[in-house]
């Protein structure tokens, strides 16, 4: 992973972090007693895929964001650690006209022209406030994206087409604000991720820059 995605994750993450730290390190311990927590969240994604020539420069997703953490220190449950899978579509069936690496022009479209699959580990900082009201959870992730491009032909005489896979490394900076619910927690998420690079076409190609933003309810166990 380039030093570069590195470290704007943690430079855009890390504030947000210790901010809460110097206010809750010291308070009472939250409401769920540090437990275990199996989130799943669904809202809006804006990703862009190298530069303004990129056929895929500006478009927007449905995405998924479900995650499995736990306190793993008694002491400072507020610190949690995690494992994370978000899943992105592009719906968007409009005509495209892509490049492949080996020169084959395929001028077609898709219902999914565009998967993005997202592991990761996460590491955050859950610090509850106003007397467990809410709180607040900002924090990174580090792994890796899985990017599908897939492209019909339009054209019923030709039937090429392009199904190219690709990964990059990435680096994500989120933040969670929830209250609690009975057995649970919901709430509002966003983050943004940097990948290094995808190559998924002479025409798709380069960084990798995804916003999103949406809704997550979880469970405690």
């Amino acid at each position: 992973m380039s030093n570069r995605v590195f470290k704007g994750a943690m430079t855009l993450a890390m504030p947000l972090a210790w901010a809460c730290i110097a206010t809750g390190v010291a308070s009472a311990q939250a409401t769920d007693d540090g437990k275990s927590e199996f989130a799943l969240g669904i809202g809006y994604a804006h990703v862009k895929i190298g530069s303004e020539d990129s056929v895929l420069h500006s478009e927007d997703m449905l995405k998924f964001d479900g995650a499995l953490s736990f306190a793993p220190f008694k002491a400072v449950q507020q610190f949690r650690l995690g494992m994370a899978l978000g899943v992105g579509m592009v719906l968007d069936n409009s005509e495209r006209t892509i490049i492949s690496n080996g020169g084959l022009v395929i001028i077609g479209s898709s219902d999914v022209p565009l998967l993005l699959l997202e592991p990761e580990a996460r590491f955050s900082w859950q610090q509850w406030l106003a007397n467990d009201r809410f709180y607040i959870e900002p924090g990174v992730g580090v792994g890796g994206m899985f990017a599908n491009l897939n492209i019909d032909s339009d054209n019923p005489a030709i039937h090429d087409s392009i199904d190219k896979w690709d990964s990059s490394p990435s680096a994500r900076a989120f933040i969670n604000i929830g209250m609690p619910l009975d057995g649970g927690v919901a709430g509002i998420q966003a983050s943004y991720l940097w990948a290094d690079n995808l190559d998924l076409a002479r025409n798709v190609r380069g960084e990798v820059g995804e916003f999103y933003i949406g809704f997550f309810g979880a469970i405690r166990f």
